[in-house]
């Protein structure tokens, strides 16, 4: 439905390219089964929280994602919120690590991420990257002096799922620990979020001897998901509840993401989600659009389609005629969506009502007409009236002068 600048410059596809297909288009599995496996989750969990696959950019290139995915309900729509993080440099460190432990030192100090290697019982801290004090907030030394420091630093709501990710002994470690994100209080007062694993390290006999773990602050990302869920809400709030008939659509698909329930009343339709994701091209009308000249509008004519294209066009009033034979009157106002960038990604279209106004209009003509019609009769018989006085005075000489002569003839 929609990627972000992000996902452009990651991945190297455009927004154009990208939205109305499948990921299975874009051939962005190495492994088809991991997207499976993605969707199998959500299906079962409802959610998917870091699984770590392989990623096929535009120009060919692998790099390493960890993805997480929550449903998200858009306008009674389900749909997922999945978000792709790059950790090709992550993972490289990872096996850096375990190839070369002096490699590991080096770049372990030069990310943010934090790094530790624990005992496999986590009682004594082996190593800890200069980026944990500027995470936790804590020194380093603290942690070598008293390993459970970083566990301290978990916040009371989170300390129990924490602590359960954790072997109690060598036994249970089968491969990679995920710990769902969790949150630490710093001595500062300061909240921050963490993601973070651990991997089991096994000597040549296949004991575990080292916990190596990676912790990444991830604050900055859950406010933005927390802040972009607002959003969301927020518009998907005053748009549904809008009594301006509205729809929104893709660029250039023209694809149907919006189509408040105003819309679905003014149409003569039952359920405004009838429509969302479709293209204009597979709307079957149940209802007919005139222009004022009783000339039907094709699609073409209409205001959104030039919308989708860019253009600013003007309003338009159109008569439409449901299926129940109702007539109402509306007019059309389409404009085209740009971002910051001036990107065209989207058109909006609103047509409200305006049958009371065409009434009132055509019903003050007629009023007009009648008083002009009113006006011109009175003017005739003012008129007819002044004729008749001037043929009375002209009547009346005649009238005399032939009573004076026949008193003469007599």
């Amino acid at each position: 439905v929609d990627v972000n600048r992000a996902f452009s410059e990651k991945l190297g596809w455009v927004k154009e390219e990208a939205v109305g297909k499948l990921s299975l288009d874009l051939g962005l599995w190495i492994d088809p089964k991991a997207r499976e496996q993605i969707f199998t989750s959500l299906k079962t969990r409802g959610t998917v929280e870091n699984v770590e696959s392989r990623l096929k950019t535009r120009d060919g290139r692998i790099i390493v994602g960890s993805i997480s995915a929550n449903p998200l309900v858009i306008d009674g729509v389900p749909h997922f919120l999945v978000i792709s993080r790059d950790i090709t440099r992550k993972t490289e460190v990872e096996d850096a690590f375990r190839r070369n432990n002096s490699q590991f030192r080096q770049l372990a100090e030069t990310i943010r991420e934090a790094f530790f290697l624990f005992s496999p019982e986590w009682g004594v801290v082996h190593y800890v990257s200069p980026a944990y004090e500027e995470i936790w907030g804590r020194p380093c030394d603290d942690l070598y002096r008293d390993p459970g420091d970083w566990l301290r630093a978990v916040h009371p709501d989170d300390v129990r799922a924490v602590e359960s990710k954790i072997p109690k002994s060598t036994d249970e470690y089968v491969g990679e620990l995920a710990f769902d994100d969790f949150r630490i209080l710093r001595s500062d007062g300061e909240i921050r979020w963490i993601s973070a694993k651990a991997y089991p390290i096994r000597n040549a006999a296949g004991t575990v001897n080292r916990v190596a773990g990676i912790a990444e602050d991830i604050t900055t990302r859950k406010s933005t998901e927390r802040e972009l869920a607002n959003t969301q809400a927020l518009f998907s709030a005053t748009f549904d509840q809008s009594p301006i008939p509205m729809t929104l659509v893709s660029v250039p698909e023209g694809i149907i993401t919006y189509f408040n329930q105003a819309c679905a009343e003014q149409l003569g339709l039952v359920d405004s989600r009838e429509f969302i994701g479709k293209s204009l091209l597979e709307i079957e009308p149940t209802w007919v659009d005139e222009l004022p000249s009783g000339e039907r509008l094709t699609l073409a004519d209409y205001p959104l389609s030039k919308a989708i294209l860019g253009e600013l066009v003007p309003p338009l009033e159109v008569r439409v005629t449901r299926s129940d034979g109702t007539k109402r009157w509306h007019v059309i106002y389409a404009t085209p969506i740009r971002n910051d960038e001036g990107e065209l990604i989207a058109a909006l279209a609103m047509f409200p009502d305006i049958t009371d106004r065409v009434t009132a209009e055509k019903e003050k003509k007629v009023l007009q007409e009648q008083l002009l019609q009113s006006q011109k009769m009175e003017s005739l018989g003012i008129l007819a009236g002044g004729i008749a006085h001037d043929f009375n005075n002209i009547l009346t000489g005649i009238i005399g002068f032939a009573d004076l002569a026949r008193m003469d003839a007599n």
